[in-house]
Formats: structure tokens, C-alpha cells, sequence
């Protein structure tokens, strides 16, 4: 199979093939030292995206499926929305720091089997589920099929200039602001195919995550079209955390009822990280310094009891407390991605020199003890030996690459990279050129 680009008819499979090429690097991030931005870089661009972007470009469709620990599809089981969203994303973000032309062949791929098999075009909004043929397989509407989606057309928009992509991202936009909001401002978290009523038990509830991924979402979306409604929207999310998330626990909650009762006493230490990570980066998006500086307080207050209490003795941090309260005995890649923002946004406003200290001593765990030097990526949970235990799988239904990408990014290029607005001449001749030939790819 071929394509025309302005390089001339290539073969796509030189695109699978070239894996390992350098990708042209701009400016390194200057706030932390030279030899960890350079390793995050590295690590994203030769060690991690390599995997994904392989495993998109085999895919006929442009959806994936799970891919084994040895980097090998899985050609049997569903297909999830969340890992195909957050791999678009991904790519799209990654083509936008490098802009290497595989990585923008990545993202229109997918994009375009994504929106063909997830798009539901009768009731609106993304199934959660499809079959290994790409019909829908769990229909129902779960609001982080939405809100990833979401995140990922308004980044895809950015890197390719396609008004179709911003065009669902905003229609997705007000799906949640219509279906998913609730009359005191929380988010439901998952509805039927047809958005009749949720169950009881999901109606009584409010997971603190899925109030955390809206304003993920809207965050992405704000930066590429920054407008009033958003910016309340977003707001009044940073406020719901401020006033009612954070104060209720020294860990941050999961799970509330309607009420805001804690209902459930297990934590994640990534979510501790990641929580009010993901805050600051909206407070900074809509520039609202004494927001920030509220998120900032609460995001080292956060950070200084996860790294007294969640460090494994043997290095990284543990996954979180059980229902018991009792430390879980196992540690996963994504909670050390998360702490890796949050270490380095504490360190740039503190300038305590503990939290580079910490930042840099994770960076060697990860070096020694998640890196899969035999089959690239990194493992997916360590036991408390620290070997590769449980889901061993590279990508699942939740097993993605954008919490990695986009730490080693954070650290290689800063953070403020996450946070660059679309420019009017973003999108480049390979882009206007490419975008239109991918039918039958």
C-alpha cells in the first residue's frame, strides 16, 4: 500500500518500519537538569511512541486492540474508547512537539477509525466498547468515553487543522454539559445507549475522577478555542475541588454520594499526584493566579503526604491504600508518570531542592525497574519485588500511552508545552497534504 505525500510515493510500511529514526528535538526543558530532560525525551521518542505508533499503523481499521506484553496485537477481545481516545491524543501531542511525519500518520489513522466504529450517529456521544469487526460491543454511555474523546478531537484539531475534529469536540462539549451535568454541577458518570436514566447506585454517587477528566477535557478544548463558557465551565470544576473534593480527606477521595460523604476509604497515591496536577494546568490555561496558587497549595500538601507515606522501600511509589486502608502490594507505570508532573511542578514553585531530589530518584526507578529493555515500552505493574506482575499487557481497554507521553514530555519540554494555544500556522504543508489520502489506508 502507498501513499503521496510531498516526499513522494513511499510505501506505508516504511512509516511502521522506521521506528527507532531520531526525532528532531527543539528546545530541552531548563528548570530541571540537563540529563533528565534528556532521558524523558528519549525514553518518549525512541523507547515508548515507537510501540504505539506500530501498533496503529498495522491496524487496517485504525482502532487497537490490547497489545501483548511482547508488543504483538491481540486480535481477539473488545476495543476500547478510552485507549484508542488517549492514543490519538497522544500522537496528535507528540506530532505538535516533534513534528515527525509518522506520528501525524499515526493520529489521522486513528482519528479516522475512531470516529467510524466509536461514533454512536443516532444518540450522539461514543460507545464505550467495540468488537474485534468494530461493531459496538457495550454501547452504553459512559462519560469517559466522552470526555477522552473530547480531549483527544480538540488536540487532534490543534496538530491537523481538521475543522471536523473541533466540530465534534464542541458538539461533545455540550453532550456532557447537557447530559452528564447534574442540577448540583457534578458529572454523572455513565448513562444507557439512549442517555435514558442511569442506575441508582451510579445516580448517588460522584466519582472524583470523572469531575477530574471533564475539566481535563475542557482544558484541551479552551486552549484551542478560548471562550467564556468554557472558562465558567472549567471554573466551577477547579472550585467543586477546591471547596468540596480536597478539604473532606488528607488523601483525595474517589468516591462521594450525593451528599459528599466519603463512600469509599481506598486511595491512589497517582490520583493524589495527577489530581491537582491537572488543575494547575486549567488554572494556568485560564490564567487564574489566585485559583492556582489554591491548587498549588493543595497539590504540595498532597505530594509531601504521598512521598511520606506511598514510597516503596525498594523505589517508586505504590499504587494506593485498599478498602482496609492497608498499602496495596503493587505499583503501576502510571502512578509513576503522575508523579513525575507533580514533583516537577512543586520543584519549579518551590525551588526545594527535595522535591528535585525525589523527581530525580524516581527517574533512576524508573530507568531500572520499568523499562523493558527486551521489548520496549515500559511495564505495566510491578509487585513489591518490583517484577512485572498482573497486567502484563502494554495496551487494554485503560492500559495506554498518554500518561507516559505526556510526563516525558512535561519533563523533557516543561510543562508550559501541554499549555501552547493552536497558532493560526500550526498545521504545515505535510499536514494539508497527507490529511486528505488516508481513505483506504
Amino acid at each position: 500500500m502507498y501513499m503521496w505525500t510531498f516526499f513522494g510515493k513511499q510505501p506505508v510500511t516504511d512509516y511502521i518500519n522506521q521506528t527507532k529514526s531520531d526525532f528532531p528535538v527543539t528546545e530541552l526543558n531548563s528548570n530541571i537538569p540537563s540529563f533528565l530532560a534528556q532521558y524523558a525525551e528519549n525514553q518518549v521518542t525512541k523507547q515508548i511512541l515507537p510501540v504505539w505508533v506500530k501498533h496503529a499503523m498495522r491496524q487496517k481499521e485504525g482502532v487497537m486492540g490490547a497489545m501483548s506484553a511482547t508488543g504483538q496485537p491481540v486480535v481477539t477481545g473488545p476495543k476500547g474508547a478510552v485507549m484508542n481516545a488517549r492514543a490519538l491524543w497522544s500522537f496528535a501531542f507528540a506530532y505538535r512537539q516533534t513534528r515527525n511525519p509518522r506520528l501525524f500518520l499515526a493520529a489521522a489513522h486513528c482519528y479516522e477509525g475512531f470516529i467510524d466504529q466509536f461514533e454512536d450517529r443516532e444518540y450522539g456521544g461514543m460507545y464505550w466498547t467495540v468488537d474485534s469487526a468494530g461493531r459496538p460491543r457495550d454501547d452504553s454511555k459512559a462519560l469517559l468515553a466522552q470526555t477522552y474523546a473530547l480531549y483527544a478531537f480538540a488536540q487532534y484539531y490543534a496538530a491537523s487543522g481538521d475543522s471536523t475534529a473541533l466540530m465534534r469536540a464542541n458538539r461533545l462539549a455540550q453532550l456532557i454539559e447537557v447530559r452528564y451535568q447534574r442540577s448540583d454541577g457534578t458529572y454523572a458518570s455513565e448513562f444507557a445507549r439512549d442517555f435514558s436514566a442511569s442506575t441508582p447506585e451510579i445516580e448517588n454517587e460522584t466519582d472524583s475522577c470523572h469531575q477530574l477528566h471533564v475539566l481535563e477535557a475542557l482544558t484541551q478544548l479552551y486552549l484551542v478555542q478560548p471562550t467564556d463558557a468554557i472558562k465558567q465551565s472549567l471554573t466551577h470544576i477547579i472550585d467543586l475541588f477546591l471547596v468540596r473534593i480536597f478539604p473532606a480527606e488528607k488523601h483525595l477521595p474517589m468516591l462521594f454520594d450525593r451528599q459528599w460523604q466519603v463512600l469509599n476509604p481506598a486511595r491512589s497515591y497517582g490520583h493524589n499526584f495527577e489530581a491537582p496536577w491537572l488543575l494547575s494546568l486549567a488554572c494556568q490555561a485560564i490564567q487564574d493566579k489566585e485559583r492556582g496558587l489554591c491548587v498549588d497549595h493543595e497539590m504540595k500538601r498532597l505530594v509531601d503526604l504521598t512521598l511520606e507515606e506511598g514510597l516503596h522501600s525498594e523505589g517508586g511509589f505504590l499504587y494506593g491504600l485498599d478498602s482496609a486502608g492497608q498499602p496495596t502490594g503493587t505499583l503501576t507505570w502510571w502512578g509513576q508518570a503522575e508523579a513525575s508532573n507533580a514533583l516537577q511542578h512543586v520543584y519549579r514553585f518551590t525551588q526545594d531542592e527535595r522535591y528535585l531530589n525525589a523527581l530525580s530518584q524516581l527517574w533512576q526507578d524508573i530507568k531500572t525497574h520499568w523499562v523493558d529493555t527486551e521489548n520496549d515500552e515500559w511495564f505495566t505493574d510491578l509487585d513489591l519485588h518490583l517484577r512485572p506482575t498482573g497486567n502484563l499487557n502494554k495496551a487494554d481497554l485503560w492500559r495506554c500511552v498518554y500518561h507516559s507521553t505526556r510526563a516525558c514530555f512535561a519533563l523533557s519540554r516543561g510543562e508550559d508545552a501541554l499549555l501552547t494555544p493552536i497558532k493560526n500556522n500550526e498545521t504545515d504543508a505535510f499536514t494539508a497534504a497527507v490529511a486528505p489520502s488516508l481513505i483506504g489506508f
